[in-house]
């Protein structure tokens, strides 16, 4: 990808994430079975018809980088690029 659709696509993940008042972003407490991930409080709603899959399938036009018309799976996105 270029650097161009490189930083909008950093742009989208960042505006992705609520922010307290200080500007940072904000962390989810979790138990520790995930051990060092991390979960992160985000702007939006999931259902059924806007997935982590369409998240990542919105982001990936908005850099105008090769997408599929729908994403409720992973596979028709990940078909893209085999």
């Amino acid at each position: 990808i270029t650097k161009e659709q490189y930083a909008v696509l950093c742009g989208y993940i960042q505006h992705s994430f609520k922010k307290d008042s200080n500007n940072h972003i904000i962390t989810v407490p979790h138990d520790s079975r995930y051990y060092n991930g991390n979960f992160y409080d985000a702007n939006g709603s999931y259902s059924l018809f806007k997935s982590c899959n369409t998240w990542v399938n919105i982001g990936l036009k908005k850099s105008d980088i090769s997408t599929c018309l729908w994403t409720p799976f992973d596979w028709p996105l990940l078909n893209v690029y085999k």
